[in-house]
């Protein structure tokens, strides 16, 4: 089982990483992305890289602060749970002698089972609809513990943790028996608390029990008690008659067999029931905990899949790579033709062309405004509009991004995080080098130059145009 939640936590961490990065850029690093390289399948490397960079960041010791939260929560509401199970034996007993035992069993299991039969309908009617908000279907001991998290721990790393712990277990399918499992656990706290001090009472104390009635017959009262000893029955535990335990029945044999019986009913109707569903909650929660899984199609995950990916290295010289000193440029190579001038390609629906700042090719513009195509996003500018586009890009990730920069501008490090941005966002990104002639001047040659050189070292894929 721990095993199983080691894993759990894994996807855990790597969704805090993931979400770290798309708020801070993407994290690069040789050691741990050659440690990570090491497992076997992409997914443990996705996972392993995520664990390391959790200890890098400092997002591991925050976790242990707010596990500490969570414990102190959790001892919060036992002590609850434990007071409630006071109060039920303490407003039966406290009743005037001798005591319905058909009252007493409201007042101890009637809160326990009426939240239980709630918990089924429910159960039910989210199995048949499939409500649109699963945070909405979560208990009242699940929204208590959340409201206490965000009023007790203000940290913004404790909203963050709570934020991919939730994405994490609703995207496994684990909202629904962890809920189940909280409820359950908890109620069964209570009906424990409940049964413990209920026999310490009757071991320490005499109280009188009877089948009373004011509108229904004896007849009546003994068929209920008949059905509601069933439970106890199976145990060896009888229901006392209504003869027996009549209203003017006082004897000492009969009222230890009511106490006995009393007893029994809150073990069978109270704590089993709530054993049960706990344990098959625990169950379907370690199944689908040992069976979750990382979405590597996530926002952000592309660029984190594509570095730990073995890169071909390959030595390019030719005119547009050449630094001025003659010294060749080491880039990653995704094709042959990679750097060779292409034509600017087609517009497609599953693709998003973008131009930068500013759109070298005028005529090529007029075109794509004039046709309205559904392929291309627009000329991003200002910073409100880069924000619009990674907003865009995070609601709806292309698979391809083609993103058409003026190469006679001088790139800076604003534009070159952007695009680290953007990629973490897509699939596959592409940087469209315009050139307005194949004859440029020596400061535009060096500006060409510049730019690749820079994309070369942040390893984003670039071609001429």
């Amino acid at each position: 089982m721990t095993a199983i939640f080691a894993k759990f936590k894994a996807i855990w961490m790597s969704e805090l990483v993931r979400r770290y990065e798309l708020e801070h850029g993407f994290q690069r690093d040789a050691v741990i992305e050659q440690q990570a390289r090491q497992q076997p399948q992409l997914s443990q490397q996705v996972l392993l890289r995520g664990q390391l960079w959790a200890e890098r960041l400092g997002l591991t010791q925050h976790l242990q602060r707010w596990h500490q939260l969570r414990r102190v929560i959790a001892i919060s509401l036992s002590l609850l749970a434990v007071l409630i199970g006071l109060a039920q034996v303490q407003a039966t007993l406290a009743l005037p002698s001798p005591i319905s035992l058909l009252f007493a069993l409201v007042l101890l299991l009637g809160m326990n089972s009426v939240m239980l039969l709630l918990w089924l309908v429910l159960s039910l009617l989210q199995g048949v609809r499939r409500p649109a908000s699963t945070q909405a279907s979560g208990t009242s001991i699940l929204r208590l513990s959340m409201w206490l998290m965000q009023r007790l721990g203000r940290r913004p790393q404790h909203q963050q943790y709570q934020t991919a712990l939730w994405s994490v277990a609703q995207r496994n399918k684990m909202i629904a028996p962890g809920t189940a499992m909280l409820s359950h656990g908890y109620w069964l706290l209570v009906m424990l608390a409940t049964w413990l001090f209920l026999f310490v009472s009757l071991s320490t104390n005499v109280y009188q029990f009877t089948w009373a009635s004011t509108i229904w017959p004896a007849a009546t009262v003994s068929s209920w008690a008949e059905v509601i000893g069933w439970g106890p029955s199976w145990w060896g535990v009888s229901a006392p008659s209504y003869a027996d335990l009549g209203p003017a029945s006082a004897d000492a044999t009969n009222q230890l067999a009511a106490g006995r019986w009393l007893l029994m009913c809150v073990f069978s109707y109270g704590i089993v029931p709530r054993l049960l569903f706990l344990l098959a909650a625990m169950l379907l929660l370690g199944w689908r905990a040992w069976r979750a899984q990382l979405d590597l199609q996530a926002p952000g995950m592309a660029t984190v899949v594509q570095g730990l990916k073995p890169r071909a290295q390959a030595v390019v010289i030719d005119a547009d790579t050449q630094s001025p000193t003659n010294s060749p440029v080491t880039v990653t190579m995704a094709s042959s033709a990679q750097h060779q001038r292409l034509e600017p390609p087609q517009l497609t629906a599953d693709s998003l062309t973008v131009s930068l700042d500013f759109e070298l090719d005028h005529a090529w513009l007029a075109q794509q405004q004039t046709a309205a195509s559904v392929g291309f996003y627009g000329v991003v500018a200002s910073g409100l509009e880069k924000r619009r586009l990674l907003a865009h890009l995070h609601a709806h990730p292309p698979q391809q991004l083609w993103v058409r920069v003026n190469s006679e501008l001088s790139p800076d490090r604003t534009t070159l995080k952007l695009l680290r941005e953007m990629m973490a966002y897509v699939a596959h990104l592409e940087v469209l080098l315009i050139t307005a002639s194949e004859h440029a001047s020596a400061e535009q040659q060096q500006r060409l130059q510049h730019w690749q050189q820079l994309l070369a070292q942040q390893e984003i894929p670039w071609r001429l145009v």
